[in-house]
């Protein structure tokens, strides 16, 4: 079982093989209609877009399904696309696949949802979107909405998400914070450095570094070993272009793939 397959089940859309699904007290393949408005999703192209209607008329088109009137709607709506930058008045078969996504995430965020059930959010979103993007579920869940993100992106999860799970074959391989997780996983926290010119650190490198799979170099969250490579790197003028903490989810995703 993947992660999209988590949220389908969750929403109703596929009955566990064991076990069972509990959603607001009540097993969703059985109450689906009583969701409405109560839950907000992106999910594998679900909230289908159609592209013959302007961005407007598709929020209205979801609006209405969701029994929202134009009161309770139309100011937040037009807030909505203003924050994601979105013409209103275009035809969706004018937009780009970044700018369908953000309509898809203003579709889910429309009803105010109670949860949010968000599969890959970030997909086509450029670094603007995704700061939008990030601004607006940190004030939902300052709001007490609650928030399940399922992603790739690691560094997007990690700057928003309170708790982490990774799941491989359908089962917990670890869950909690990331210090607990990188625990659970034997993973020690360790720095990322990406370089310019990573091709220059031939030969030895400080105890504890090694380079990765893109070039950069991975070694130990310490300020004396990080000192050491660090010197190493300006006499090889390698070009430091940033340092990063490797994410203590990466080792669960890539065994999961």
């Amino acid at each position: 079982m993947g992660k999209t397959t988590l949220l389908r089940l969750a929403l109703g859309m596929l009955a566990p093989w064991s076990g069972r699904v509990i959603l607001f007290g009540q097993n969703p393949l059985l109450s689906t209609s009583r969701f409405a408005g109560r839950v907000g999703m992106v999910l594998d192209g679900r909230r289908r877009l159609e592209p013959r209607w302007t961005g407007w008329e598709n929020i209205e088109y979801h609006a209405a399904r969701l029994g929202l009137s134009p009161r309770e709607y139309r100011n937040w709506g037009f807030h909505l696309l203003e924050r994601f930058g979105l013409p209103e008045h275009h035809v969706v078969n004018r937009y780009s696949r970044g700018m369908r996504q953000r309509l898809r995430l203003v579709i889910a965020f429309l009803p105010r949802p109670e949860l949010l059930l968000l599969d890959e959010p970030t997909l086509g979103l450029d670094v603007v979107g995704q700061r939008v993007l990030m601004q607006i579920l940190e004030e939902e869940r300052r709001a007490g909405r609650a928030l399940l993100i399922t992603s790739q992106s690691l560094n997007f999860l990690e700057r928003i998400a309170d708790t982490f799970t990774v799941l491989r074959a359908g089962r917990v391989l670890a869950e909690g914070s990331l210090e607990a997780i990188a625990e659970t996983m034997g993973q020690n926290l360790r720095l990322r450095l990406v370089l310019a010119h990573p091709e220059r650190l031939n030969g030895s490198l400080p105890q504890g570094w090694e380079k990765d799979e893109m070039g950069g170099l991975l070694g130990p969250m310490e300020a004396g070993s990080l000192a050491s490579v660090l010197e190493l790197v300006a006499a090889r003028q390698a070009g430091l272009l940033d340092i990063e903490r490797e994410s203590p989810l990466e080792r669960g995703v890539s065994e999961e793939q």
